[in-house]
């Protein structure tokens, strides 16, 4: 016997009472599930989803919106019964594509994929008998969140993509869309630790698809219609931090979405205090303010101390760098110079290059070095450079293994 405990993450309050004393043996698998995947130029990862997906599916809607690439002649060459393939004109909305895809499902239960997503087959066989269990509950409506794990290891936990149609659930957003349950977005789910993969963010791929571009053009229209929303803002923000906008730019933006804003939800409003601090590394005051904001809202988002050790770090970079010129700066103006170390100051050229490598200035290490002359010298410099090489080796190596 399976306990749902071993899978299931956390749910909602309306689900405590239902899910106390069901186990996944005793469900039988009867709920059909139809999975619903959007294409666009995918010939690179569709036959490897609907190929994973297949097993679990009755049936598979796909609704390309244009691929000029060889996406349509790879789903024909599967010649999958399953497959009901669906052409529809692109118009800059992703929520009315996805609520276009469940029009279209002839199976209540359905499963909202990517074509850059796959799922396991442990998985596939855990996820049919987790639907069943909810089937049974009595909560309106039904929403499962499978775990998204990305090619960086990072993983989603709240994807609502598994769910049964409600007529008043639906996508709502041109990018970053989101299920809303009569218009709202909180609603009853289940979050459970079965994953399925995703790696259609991975940085060739992301530029190669203009995908920042496309994002942050859409959500600027979300914005626009639901100004107020601090998701809009939120992710608004983070395109635009991918892009490279200036920060006061990103900053303007997410301090009047914060100041006019009812919305009461502290984990983004603490992610978007934490973009507050990141664009604002210069002014310690400003940042300290931003940092105890996000801290009070969700103490818990490790991003708050990792901005906060990135600062230090840049700050010790750059306390390091003036004092290495300073001091290179006051020894290479003496006119005359005594030492009882080393007359002609190879032990300088020694800990100035340690200095320069320690800082990431590699040229300016080499360039030191190369200025000593005492053998033992030079012999300590290969000897040490040789371990840190033999390291970084043996770090590759594991890594290429994994």
């Amino acid at each position: 016997m399976i306990e749902l405990n071993d899978y299931i993450l956390g749910y909602s309050n309306s689900y405590e009472n239902e899910l106390k004393s069901k186990s996944i043996s005793n469900i039988g698998d009867t709920c059909k599930i139809s999975f619903l995947i959007m294409t666009y130029n995918e010939e690179r990862c569709i036959q490897r989803c609907i190929n994973s997906i297949n097993p679990l599916a009755n049936e598979i809607i796909i609704i390309d919106t244009g691929s000029t690439d060889n996406t349509l002649n790879v789903i024909s060459e599967l010649k999958n019964k399953k497959v009901k393939l669906f052409k529809e004109t692109w118009v800059d909305d992703f929520s009315y594509m996805r609520n276009q895809l469940i029009k279209k499902a002839n199976n209540d239960w359905m499963f909202m994929i990517d074509a850059d997503e796959f799922i396991g087959p442990v998985s596939l066989e855990k996820l049919s008998t987790l639907i069943n269990i909810v089937e049974t509950s009595n909560v309106v409506p039904k929403v499962i969140s499978p775990r998204l794990t990305n090619t960086d290891g990072s993983s989603l936990y709240i994807t609502q993509r598994l769910f049964k149609r409600h007529t008043q659930l639906k996508y709502f957003g041109y990018a970053h869309e989101e299920l809303r349950f009569y218009n709202d977005p909180i609603f009853p789910y289940i979050c459970i630790d079965l994953p399925f993969y995703h790696d259609g963010y991975d940085n060739e791929i992301v530029e190669e698809k203009n995908k920042n571009d496309r994002n942050l053009r859409l959500l600027k229209k979300m914005l626009e219609s639901e100004p107020n929303n601090l998701r809009w803002v939120f992710f608004c923000a983070r395109e635009m931090l991918s892009l490279n906008y200036a920060s006061e730019c990103i900053k303007e933006m997410v301090i009047t979405g914060l100041k006019n804003s009812k919305d009461d939800f502290p984990v983004l409003k603490s992610g978007l205090y934490s973009i507050l601090m990141e664009t604002s590394m210069e002014s310690d005051e400003a940042y300290n303010e931003y940092q105890k904001n996000a801290l009070e809202c969700n103490p818990n988002n490790i991003d708050i101390y990792y901005l906060d050790a990135l600062k230090k770090f840049n700050e010790l970079i750059l306390e390091g760098n003036n004092y290495i010129s300073k001091s290179q700066n006051e020894i290479l103006s003496l006119k005359e110079t005594d030492s009882f170390i080393h007359s002609e100051g190879d032990h300088l050229f020694y800990l100035w290059g340690k200095i320069h490598f320690s800082l990431q200035n590699y040229k300016q290490a080499f360039l030191w070095w190369n200025k000593i002359g005492a053998y033992n010298i030079r012999n300590d410099v290969i000897r040490e450079l040789k371990e840190i090489n033999a390291d970084i080796s043996k770090f590759i190596e594991s890594y290429q293994k994994t």
